[in-house]
């Protein structure tokens, strides 16, 4: 850390977190998702809460809630980690994917002028 940026960088990792939750807070009480709320915790609950009573219906309900966030939560990370490793191994070796492709777009260049023919492709 460098020395005279400590609040700086304090305040940043703070405020970055709390600016992401206000940003999803507000996304998810837009008019055309909030009407959506009640349905979808029953259809998330997997139960008919009207047949439960209110302490048993909001337990199974905020239960299944939980699950399904901690799912969606779990799955986003393991792709999101999965892209951060694709993305620094295409990093590593951007040269050699440069040159590559290079020759990649300049071969489709010349099929698509018919200079050269490529029976799979002209299908």
């Amino acid at each position: 850390m460098r020395a005279g940026n400590g609040w700086a960088e304090t305040v940043e990792v703070l405020a970055l977190p709390m600016l992401a939750l206000v940003a999803g807070f507000v996304s998810f009480s837009s008019p055309c998702c909030l009407p959506l709320v009640p349905g979808y915790l029953s259809y998330v609950s997997a139960l008919p809460v009207s047949e439960l009573g209110e302490r048993d219906a909001r337990r199974v309900t905020v239960r299944a809630a939980i699950l399904f966030v901690a799912g969606f939560t779990s799955v986003f990370t393991v792709l999101g980690i999965g892209a951060t490793l694709v993305g620094s191994l295409f990093l590593r070796n951007q040269d050699t994917l440069v040159r590559v492709f290079g020759v990649v777009i300049v071969a489709m260049g010349l099929v698509t002028m018919g200079a050269v023919r490529v029976p799979v492709l002209m299908r």
